[in-house]
């Protein structure tokens, strides 16, 4: 599925969406992304999710989503581990 990817102060841009699950996608990208960074992943029907770069290799990118229901969400956002 094509997706919009938002990294913090930015323009959103188009993503491959993979490997869609409750907790988080694999995405595939041009624009180079950083372990760590915190990105809102914006897809049709269902808006935006904050979520977090968990892994990068090569063009391909794991995320997992921010939802917000956990302390250790919020303090691994914080860090960005």
């Amino acid at each position: 599925m094509v997706a919009h990817l938002v990294k913090e102060g930015g323009e959103p841009f188009r993503v491959l969406v993979r490997n869609l699950s409750y907790e988080g996608c694999e995405i595939l990208s041009e624009r180079a992304l950083v372990v760590g960074q915190s990105v809102e992943l914006e897809m049709p029907r269902a808006g935006r999710i904050k979520a977090q770069v968990r892994w990068v290799a090569g063009d391909r990118a794991g995320l997992s989503f921010l939802l917000g229901n956990s302390i250790h969400e919020e303090r691994r956002a914080r860090i960005g581990v």
